[in-house]
């Protein structure tokens, strides 16, 4: 008898699911599961947006000053707060719940164990979070770059922008909540320990570009489909290394947490937290590249590969 040695990794979480009892593919678990959901969640999110649109804001949709702009805006301002409640629900009812019920029926009843939900080495965590900030000045550069070869509308980028801008200290503590923590957890399970975990079984490293690339698509912002690879990718390559969920977590809350406190604005619309450039953006990337090439390559030399069982 051959042992398939992309099984060799699972042997300390029991297979006992259904779809693994019948023999059946993991990469085409991974696809209906990753559509699958993925449908739930577009829609249950979309009739909750609109649900609550309807109930909370009626009052902001009425009225038309005949512009085009204004109209615009006022429609941002009505789905602000239903979208991010919505958002807030869905991820934890039509992800991170729909992965762990597959996980269990099809995969393990060790569900925590299939999914990686262990500890990881402390300096490893830094890491991933040190490497994820160093790399935000390059992405945000090359996002600005993209919006002005794109010559993208100011007032679209403002009205994109507003969905996720706190104005007070408690907007900006549900919105750490909303935009920082939930994905930090739900998507993480999801993509990562789920999606990337049962794809890797068969493609190995390959899964990490892989799931990067759905990633991005998965946030449907076309101007950042570029940035949310590359942090997609990243965030699998911590998981991947690491045989932990823990340090792409941290990772991931980082770089929302990042974008969350920078779009924070005082009443009059000033930055509330003004963090000053070396000397504009592409100073600030140019500088930032070596630390973060050093620190990716003393990671990558540091971690375990996957390959090795994960500490219980």
């Amino acid at each position: 008898m051959t042992v398939n040695a992309a099984d060799m990794e699972d042997e300390w979480t029991p297979l006992d699911g259904r779809w693994e009892r019948n023999g059946r593919s993991p990469v085409a678990a991974a696809v209906i599961g990753l559509i699958g959901i993925g449908v739930l969640y577009t829609y249950a999110q979309g009739l909750l947006t609109v649900a609550g649109m309807f109930v909370m804001s009626r009052d902001l949709l009425t009225g038309d000053d005949g512009s085009f702009i204004a109209s615009l805006t006022r429609m941002t301002e009505a789905a602000k707060q239903p979208l991010r409640l919505a958002l807030f629900i869905t991820q934890y009812t039509a992800m991170l719940l729909p992965a762990l019920w597959l996980v269990r029926r099809w995969h393990s009843s060790d569900v925590r164990g299939y999914v990686q939900a262990v500890r990881a080495p402390w300096s490893e965590t830094l890491l991933a979070v040190l490497i994820t900030l160093l790399s935000l000045p390059s992405l945000r550069f090359v996002n600005g770059l993209l919006a002005e070869s794109l010559r993208m509308p100011d007032f679209l980028m403002r009205i994109n922008a507003e969905l996720f801008t706190a104005y007070t200290a408690e907007e900006l503590a549900w919105l750490v909540l909303v935009v920082c923590v939930t994905p930090a957890i739900c998507e993480e399970v999801f993509f990562r320990g789920y999606v990337q975990r049962t794809l890797g079984r068969r493609l190995g490293a390959r899964s990490i570009a892989v799931v990067g690339v759905v990633f991005a698509l998965f946030h449907q912002q076309p101007l950042g489909l570029p940035v949310l690879t590359v942090l997609g990718v990243l965030f699998g390559l911590f998981y991947h290394r690491s045989g932990s969920l823990l340090p792409g977590a941290a990772a991931h809350f980082t770089n929302n947490l990042a974008a969350v406190v920078t779009s924070a604005r005082t009443a009059d619309g000033a930055e509330a937290f003004p963090l000053p450039l070396l000397s504009g953006e592409l100073w600030t990337a140019a500088v930032t590249v070596p630390f973060l090439i050093t620190a990716l390559l003393y990671y990558l030399h540091r971690t375990r590969p996957l390959s090795a069982a994960p500490e219980p």
